[in-house]
């Protein structure tokens, strides 16, 4: 892998001649897109003033438009051909067109006005990111068009890898910064090797946090032992919590979770900080089943509803894994063989045996008594009648008692098909 390091001397230097550049970085020029409103003008009148040659009431027209655009309009098929969407085109086309301006004030507010639409969102991602215009509202611009959106929008590593170079070797501190969020599963392997020399070479707190953010792009067994290594040695509390927190990014799981067996404490602060136990993931299951064969009491991590303790956050995720209301309606999954063991070693240990089955027998939930549902039916049917003479009686349209009735109906078989949580007597 090619190293970082290289990139980073570079952006020093050039640190060091910024005073020189200042016009080429357009450092006086960046902007925080505030403009001045036209009476009575609205998107037609502001489209006209982006023909003018004058920069500052083309960006004013720019700002204008963007709070006053309709963001979904060239989505709508439907209005292809009507007066709106003719001209709503007319003025992204245009807005389009002053991307490339060497007035960074300009190019900026036409990269925030086009990043608003989905429309044409691929080729204006390629697009800005092959943008090299020194200017760093510019850039910040790009940036925050590109991090902005879903990651589908993050494609072509090959863009990606340049604008890293790019903002690495920009005179701006800010453009710097950007480089690191530029870096993504696809690109991390690039720059790992060098990323961790910076760790070591730098000292400033806040740079070795980046590194650490950027390498969990790609936490592969290298940065993995690397990550742990640092963990033992660092003296820097957050640094660690940080490192603890990006270790269940493992790519290689397992190898995390061995390393969890020997670190007792550090499984629980994971646990206690962790994202989730979802389906999707089954480290943090994995986790605590570390942790309850080290001794952990799931007691000690509470779920909280309303400011209330309603029992261990374990016994929450074992609960509705094994008794999935959620799939009430549909074929349920059984429960999954991961918590399958979490339960027989809860059931296996005296100290934790009752505490589950209290937690479970409180929390099951139980369909309603068929007898109570046939009694609601004729309930409802007798409402529902006498609903009826009440609305003709007083010659009240037909569709006024339907809109009234048809809900009450299926509220009543939403109802039947609930369970709840404490048995009904009979």
């Amino acid at each position: 892998m090619k190293s970082v390091s290289g990139y980073i001397k570079a952006a020093a230097i050039i640190l060091i001649a910024s005073p020189l550049m200042a016009d080429s970085c357009s450092d006086n020029e960046n902007v925080g897109y505030h403009s001045i409103s036209i009476p009575a003008y609205e998107a037609a009148q502001y489209y006209n003033m982006l023909q003018s040659k004058n920069e500052e009431i083309q960006y004013n027209a720019l700002c204008n438009l963007w709070s006053i655009t309709d963001v979904e309009l060239l989505n709508k098929d439907s209005l292809k051909g009507t007066h709106k969407y003719i001209l709503g085109k007319k003025i992204y086309d245009k807005v389009y067109s002053l991307i490339p301006s060497k007035n960074s004030w300009v190019s900026s507010a036409a990269i925030r006005y086009i990043n608003k639409f989905d429309y044409n969102r691929k080729a204006f991602i390629h697009d800005i990111l092959n943008n090299n215009n020194p200017a760093v509202n510019v850039q910040l611009a790009i940036w925050v068009s590109w991090n902005g959106r879903d990651k589908d929008d993050r494609t072509d590593s090959t863009i990606l890898l340049s604008k890293i170079k790019f903002c690495l070797q920009h005179p701006s501190w800010l453009i710097q910064q950007c480089a690191y969020h530029y870096i993504n599963p696809s690109t991390a392997p690039y720059f790992e090797t060098g990323l961790m020399q910076s760790y070591y070479t730098t000292k400033e707190q806040y740079k070795k946090l980046q590194v650490i953010n950027a390498l969990n792009n790609h936490l592969c067994d290298t940065v993995f032992d690397f990550l742990t290594r640092e963990y033992a040695a660092s003296p820097d509390t957050l640094l660690q919590q940080f490192i603890l927190s990006s270790l269940p990014n493992s790519i290689n799981q397992q190898r995390a979770l061995d390393w969890y067996a020997q670190h007792k404490n550090e499984t629980v602060l994971t646990i206690k900080h962790g994202s989730s136990f979802d389906e999707k993931n089954n480290f943090y299951p994995s986790l605590a089943l570390i942790a309850l064969q080290q001794g952990w009491d799931p007691a000690e991590i509470q779920v909280y509803n309303q400011e209330e303790a309603d029992g261990p956050l374990l016994y929450y995720y074992l609960f509705e894994n094994k008794y999935r209301y959620e799939h009430a309606d549909s074929a349920k999954p059984g429960q999954t063989a991961l918590y399958k063991k979490i339960e027989a070693y809860l059931l296996a240990d005296n100290r934790l045996k009752s505490s589950w089955q209290d937690y479970e027998q409180t929390h099951i939930r139980y369909m309603l008594p068929e007898e109570l549902i046939a009694a609601h039916h004729k309930l409802t049917a007798k409402y529902a009648e006498e609903v009826k003479l009440l609305f003709n009686k007083y010659d009240v349209d037909s569709s006024a008692y339907e809109d009234f009735l048809v809900p009450l109906e299926n509220n009543a078989n939403g109802l039947y098909k609930k369970k709840f949580p404490y048995k009904l007597k009979k």
